[in-house]
């Protein structure tokens, strides 16, 4: 039952990074990168999901969420 408990958690994990991510990355993007006046900013969330980076961070988000739940539930 542990083990359930605890997918459901780094799932939730990472449904929220997925949800999370475009905005983080916007704001990022407005803060750090100086654009062109008058020019658009925008996040790709297909092209982004495809890269390595984001397989890796996302399996990461779920790791977390897995190992927080599995030790909260194995005390």
């Amino acid at each position: 039952m542990i083990w359930v408990k605890s997918l459901a958690m780094g799932l939730l994990f990472l449904v929220l990074a997925i949800v999370l991510t475009p905005f983080v990355a916007l704001a990022v993007g407005n803060l750090v990168i100086r654009r062109k006046e008058g020019a658009a900013i925008g996040f790709d969330i297909v092209a982004f999901s495809r890269s390595p980076f984001a397989w890796i961070l996302f399996g990461l988000v779920f790791l977390a969420g897995f190992c927080w739940e599995y030790r909260r539930l194995s005390k």
